[in-house]
């Protein structure tokens, strides 16, 4: 009678078909895109950008924080806002100089929701000033 002895390939572990082999792992590195707010801070605050461009991605994500609901019930005060060119370039800088001025301050994730408040407030910054200077000369 012939005996069949179990092969096993030189160098593996002896346990049957199934042994566990060592191997090494793959090298994979999982990484995650930035969100469209972070992307838009990222883009603002690179000197790459010419001031229509600019502009552009400032408009993008006041509306993608439009569309989010994160302006209650000024939301239609900002959907009007945002296309004023001269208060988006306002708040564009503001922005930018405020990020500059204290780095980490702003959080990208509300990059849209930020710029829509600076719009806010650069509007009533107008409306105050239009308001004195119609005071100081009817005086």
């Amino acid at each position: 009678m012939t005996t069949i002895t179990a092969r096993q390939p030189k160098g593996i572990p002896v346990g049957g078909q199934f042994a566990a082999t060592a191997h090494a792992e793959p090298a994979a590195v999982l990484t995650t895109q930035p969100s469209f707010q972070a992307h838009s801070h990222a883009e603002l605050l690179s000197d790459r950008l010419n001031p229509l461009v600019e502009a552009r991605v400032a408009r993008s994500a006041i509306y993608d924080a439009l569309v989010r609901g994160e302006f209650g019930d000024a939301g239609a005060q900002v959907r009007a806002l945002r296309n004023d060119d001269r208060l988006v370039r306002l708040a564009v800088d503001r922005y930018v100089v405020s990020e500059h001025q204290e780095p980490g301050s702003a959080d990208p994730e509300v990059t849209g929701h930020r710029l829509g408040r600076l719009l806010m407030d650069l509007q009533d910054e107008d409306i105050e000033e239009a308001v004195y200077a119609l005071k100081d000369g009817r005086e």
